[in-house]
């Protein structure tokens, strides 16, 4: 059997939840159903000190690593999202550690993709220059400027 396909997802704290379990799910599910003759995917969380972090929801999603310790390859990195809300408004959070790991694991990654405000990292880190992007609705703007 091939070795199984490895997606890393970038989690940091007040992310929504769902940015980080939602795909893990997907994943988890594509591995369990697909055919035998297919990789499946190990799915792995990368925080930056591989700790825990806490959620915009107040859930503790526990790290499988840290930043560091993320060995190439990577064949899908993923970057989830965090909002905060501002004046009456929203805006996505972005975590300057996250960036900065970001400019130079992307490179490296066969493919990376961001769930939601998530997008905002990636623009944040000079790597969405040139590239189609959306985001969720309520920072789309933001993302735009």
């Amino acid at each position: 059997m091939p070795a199984p396909h490895r997606v890393v997802i970038v989690a940091f704290p007040g992310i929504e939840v769902l940015d980080v379990t939602g795909p893990a799910e997907v994943f988890s599910v594509a591995s369990r159903v697909g055919s035998g003759d297919r990789p499946g995917y190990l799915v792995r969380i990368a925080t930056v000190d591989g700790g825990p972090v806490t959620t915009s929801s107040g859930v503790r999603l526990m790290a499988d690593l840290a930043f560091d310790e993320v060995a190439d390859p990577v064949d899908t990195l993923l970057v989830s999202g965090a909002i905060e809300l501002v004046d009456g408004g929203v805006r996505p959070v972005i975590d300057r550690d996250v960036t900065e790991w970001l400019r130079g694991a992307v490179p490296r990654a066969g493919r990376t993709g961001s769930i939601c405000a998530g997008a905002h990292l990636l623009a944040a880190a000079g790597l969405l220059e040139g590239r189609p992007a959306t985001t969720h609705w309520l920072t789309a703007d933001r993302l735009a400027a």
